[in-house]
């Protein structure tokens, strides 16, 4: 599938495959762009068919979590923020839209009851979007990542997919009995390197 959510051909290992938060530091989005004006959704809040998201923004599905208001892009310099990328296509029109710029290791990076969610974007790199979840817990059996809960990722060979913890490497303590340590493929996002505690 080109989602790149952890489906069942990824290697065992291997990572598979969104608002920016309150605190966000100059250089990623900007309130302005995040607030609805005539009644319209902010930048990834969920949406569908019909509804009116906010200037420059449009109701897209990505394939996955479900339709969110996102910006379109033609190249990288389009989509603001250290992690959002010109990633992804909207499925109903085929147009180029950014990713979120949210932190997969942040709880509350997107609106309430989404997660973002770490993937691999069809051109192989890692992109975050925000998405509905299904609130698995973790070590819980997985199908895709938006099964598991916000800070998790699906990660393995079906039948046997868990939930495990994202972490950063060189930065995560994984605590005593896991270690955060580098995977197969191209894992860095906004110049940090992504992976899951591993034993």
């Amino acid at each position: 599938m080109a989602d790149g959510y952890c489906h069942s051909r990824e290697a065992p290992g291997e990572l598979c495959s969104a608002t920016p938060a309150a605190d966000a530091s100059p250089g990623e989005l900007d309130a302005a762009s995040a607030t609805p004006d005539a009644g319209g959704l902010a930048l990834d809040e969920p949406c569908a068919d019909g509804e009116l998201c906010a200037s420059e923004l449009v109701c897209a599905d990505y394939g996955i979590g479900g339709s969110h208001c996102k910006p379109t892009c033609a190249g990288p310099d389009d989509c603001p923020g250290p992690r959002a990328r010109c990633s992804r296509t909207d499925v109903d029109t085929s147009a180029m839209i950014c990713s979120s710029n949210c932190d997969p290791l942040v709880s509350d990076s997107c609106s309430a009851g989404d997660k973002c969610g770490l993937g691999r974007a069809p051109d192989g790199k890692l992109d975050v979007n925000c998405m509905a979840h299904g609130g698995k817990a973790y070590h819980a059996t997985c199908a895709i990542t938006a099964d598991c809960g916000p800070g998790l990722i699906c990660v393995g060979v079906d039948p046997n997919k868990l939930c495990e913890r994202l972490c950063v490497v060189g930065v995560t303590d994984c605590g005593t009995s896991s270690s955060c340590t580098t995977v197969s493929g191209d894992n860095l996002l906004g110049g940090v390197e992504y992976s899951y505690c591993q034993p």
